[in-house]
């Protein structure tokens, strides 16, 4: 494995500069005071305030949708050993069930557990 460059000071190279950075200077005069904590409460550190956008978060979604059509239906596709065989006995099991219920609770079910010693 590589080691990480070593991060050195400076602007960086034009291929990876994202744009200069802007200062806004408060219209009036007031008291630097009042100027610190104007800065701090909206611009958070006072000393930086960049107005440029990364270029990785200026599209972020960027093909993901397109990607998603093939990459998704693999992931699906190696996955589905994993979840259909408990999906069609969960399935298997409430049909049963539900089948059941109905007989138990139906005129001919209520004959067969009279027939058997049950009770109504």
């Amino acid at each position: 494995m590589r080691p990480t460059n070593v991060a050195r000071s400076g602007m960086p190279e034009p291929k990876h500069y994202v744009g200069g950075v802007t200062w806004e200077a408060p219209s009036k005069r007031v008291s630097s005071t009042t100027v610190r904590i104007t800065q701090l409460l909206l611009d958070g550190p006072s000393n930086i305030c960049p107005k440029a956008q990364s270029p990785f978060r200026q599209k972020a979604m960027a093909g993901a949708f397109s990607g998603y059509i093939f990459n998704g239906y693999r992931r699906i596709a190696s996955n589905v050993p994993y979840f259909i065989v408990p999906v069609v006995l969960g399935l298997a099991t409430y049909s049963w069930g539900k089948s059941r219920y109905d007989y138990v609770n139906s005129k001919a079910g209520h004959e067969a557990a009279m027939k058997h010693g049950g009770h109504h």
